[in-house]
Formats: structure tokens, C-alpha cells, sequence
């Protein structure tokens, strides 16, 4: 795993491999977050999506929270750098 940075007072950026990424959705920072404080622990995604959508239902939740890890997911493409890993669970 390479060296990641997260500056999430102020503007939130991630350095990793030398480049920035910038997140200004706030669940996507969120997440990130969230996995960044908890990373000796694996979260699912039913965790995931109570955390941050509980006043949605359960499926819309679960939409929600494909979403934001897809707009990450695209976010750091282009460092090549594994920010987040599943097991689809």
C-alpha cells in the first residue's frame, strides 16, 4: 500500500504517490474518512449506509453509497493508487 496523506480541515485533499486528489462531495469525504479512522477494522457497506444516509431506506442507501464509491474510485484512477478495497460484502 503506498503512503496516504488526508488533510480534511479546510480544503479535504489526499496525497498519495506524490499527487493530490481533491474530493468536494462531503459523503465522499466522508467515507474516506470514516475508512481512514477505522482501517485496523474492515466497515461494511450496511454500516456504510446507515452511517450516512439514516434517513433514507435501506436500497437507497445502499445506491447512495455505490455512487460515492464510484466517484472516488474515479477520483484516484489516475494516481493508480488502491485507496479502497472490498470484498463486495
Amino acid at each position: 500500500m503506498s503512503n496516504i496523506t488526508i488533510e480534511d480541515f479546510g480544503k479535504f485533499v489526499i496525497y498519495a504517490d506524490g499527487g493530490a486528489i481533491r474530493l468536494t462531495r462531503r459523503k465522499s469525504q466522508a467515507i474516506v474518512t470514516v475508512l481512514a479512522h477505522n482501517r485496523d477494522h474492515a466497515e461494511t457497506r450496511v454500516r456504510l449506509s446507515a452511517l450516512l444516509w439514516s434517513g433514507t431506506s435501506e436500497g437507497g442507501a445502499r445506491t447512495n453509497l455505490r455512487q460515492e464509491i464510484s466517484h472516488i474510485r474515479t477520483k484516484v484512477e489516475a494516481q493508480n493508487t488502491p485507496l479502497i478495497g472490498s470484498d463486495k460484502e
